[in-house]
């Protein structure tokens, strides 16, 4: 019998988005908490604070996932906190 953290990482798997950035290569939306996942071509994954369902679905349907990421949350460490997860 799995435990509840087993399940939990299952669930979270399945909310992953796979993106065609060349350094991002999935994003999980938690929106009850407002924290984007973002999970590195090199598998480090960061959980980013604040983030409203409007800015992770305008970065998802982003012609570039990345830049776009980059240019909003990523070089506002202010106003979207981070810390790594894995």
């Amino acid at each position: 019998m799995r435990n509840i953290k087993d399940i939990v990482k299952v669930l979270s798997f399945l909310r992953w988005q796979s993106t065609s950035s060349s350094n991002i290569d999935a994003i999980n939306y938690k929106p009850k908490k407002e924290i984007m996942v973002v999970r590195f071509n090199s598998g480090d994954e960061y959980e980013y604070e604040n983030v409203p369902e409007v800015l992770y679905l305008e970065i998802l349907n982003a012609s570039s996932v990345g830049s776009k990421f980059y240019w909003t949350v990523r070089d506002d460490p202010s106003s979207y906190p981070f810390r790594k997860v894995n």
